[in-house]
């Protein structure tokens, strides 16, 4: 498999050797958002994680990574069920403790019930969605109320004038009428890693020698590099903040 997703590190460590993720792992994620948050001043960080093992994990990267940035502390957590059906009531939680920004790992519905409940409640901190969090999706369910998001993207900027690989993309989105999005751009590139790693398979591709090619891979593509030797799973560390608008654009 090339180019998965994975629901936690975890799992991508049990899918070794069989599993060639291209996209950054969540811990590396949860690290640039605290190394921003210390960098900005930021000291009181609650956390709001899906309600299943992989949001428990990411909660405790989040922790890891707060204690290696000495002024940044978890005053809060809260996990939020998938439907976002406590949403509300995790949103209270959080805004008790009065935190200056709430970093999630959230995905669908529960992200937007829970920045509403938060500021419903007269709280008021900055967002940090990690990958998952459809920021756009976020913007139609707010609208004007979407105020003080950012997410992580552990794919380029899709949209980048100066790129040569984004320029293709979009212009291969237009005729074939697909949306230019971060998940639509994620799986044009995860296919370019699996073409890379065919060429190098020689005439006659087969499994083993995909499997050969692909652990010996190191490249560069759209101004990421990927590298999967000596024994790495993940080929990629890119991550990169980005703000997101009432509008649902995403801007650098």
């Amino acid at each position: 498999m090339i180019g998965n997703f994975a629901l936690s590190d975890a799992v991508r460590e049990k899918a070794a050797g069989h599993a060639y993720f291209v996209r950054a792992t969540y811990s590396r994620e949860a690290g640039r958002l605290v190394q921003h948050l210390a960098t900005i001043g930021v000291q009181r960080v609650a956390v709001a994680h899906l309600d299943n093992p992989g949001g428990v994990e990411v909660q405790t990267l989040v922790k890891a990574a707060a204690q290696q940035h000495g002024g940044v502390g978890v005053v809060a957590s809260a996990p939020v069920k998938h439907d976002g059906a406590n949403a509300p009531e995790a949103g209270k939680l959080l805004a008790a403790a009065s935190p200056q920004a709430v970093l999630m790992f959230l995905a669908g519905p529960p992200v937007a019930k829970l920045m509403a409940a938060m500021q419903e409640g007269g709280a008021n901190p900055s967002f940090y969605g990690m990958s998952v969090v459809a920021g756009d999706q976020v913007a139609k369910e707010l609208g004007p109320r979407l105020r003080g998001l950012a997410t992580s993207q552990v794919v380029p900027y899709p949209w980048a004038e100066a790129d040569s690989t984004a320029r293709h993309f979009r212009d291969r989105c237009a005729k074939a009428q697909v949306p230019v999005a971060y998940h639509t751009y994620e799986g044009y590139l995860n296919a370019l890693v699996l073409l890379d790693g065919l060429r190098r398979c020689g005439r006659n591709p087969n499994r083993e020698g995909l499997h050969e090619a692909m652990r010996g891979l190191k490249t560069r593509i759209a101004g990421v590099d990927i590298d999967y030797s000596g024994g790495q799973h993940t080929g990629s560390r890119f991550v990169e903040l980005v703000h997101v608008t009432e509008s649902g654009r995403f801007l650098r």
